[in-house]
C-alpha cells in the first residue's frame, strides 16, 4: 500500500497534470477561434475585392459594348439597331455557352476555391 506521503505527492502530481491538461485545451481553443476568424476575415475581403473589381469590369465591359455597337453601326452606315442587335446577339450566345458550361467554367472552380481557403495545405512538421 502507499503511505500518506506516496498518496499526497500521486494526488499533486495528478493536480498539476490537469492543470496542464486544462491549459492546453483552452490554448487549442484560441488557436482555432483564431484561425476561423483568419479564415473568415480572409474569405471576406476576397468577396468583397472580387466584388468590387467585378462591378468596375462591368462598367467598363457596358462602355466598350456600347463603343463595339457604335463602330459597327457606323460600318452599316449609321445602322444603330442592327449594330446593337448584333452585340446583343454575341451576349446571348455567350451566355448560352456559359449555361451549357456552367458547371466546369463556374461551379467546379469555386467549390475548389472555397476547399482551398478553408483548408489550405499543410506542411508536416517535424518536431524533435
Amino acid at each position: 500500500m502507499l503511505d500518506t506521503k506516496q498518496t499526497d505527492q500521486l494526488l499533486e502530481n495528478a493536480g498539476e497534470s490537469v492543470e496542464y491538461v486544462r491549459q492546453y485545451v483552452q490554448q487549442q481553443i484560441k488557436l482555432t477561434k483564431l484561425n476561423a476568424a483568419e479564415t473568415a476575415a480572409t474569405t471576406i475581403s476576397g468577396v468583397v475585392t472580387g466584388l468590387a473589381v467585378g462591378m468596375v469590369a462591368l462598367i467598363a465591359l457596358l462602355f466598350l459594348s456600347v463603343a463595339a455597337a457604335c463602330f459597327i453601326a457606323q460600318a452599316l452606315d449609321d445602322n444603330y439597331g442592327v449594330g446593337f442587335l448584333i452585340i446583343f446577339g454575341f451576349y446571348a450566345l455567350l451566355a448560352i455557352l456559359i449555361h451549357t458550361l456552367r458547371r466546369k467554367l463556374i461551379a467546379d472552380p469555386a467549390v475548389n476555391a472555397v476547399i482551398k481557403k478553408l483548408f489550405p495545405p499543410t506542411e508536416e512538421k517535424t518536431y524533435y
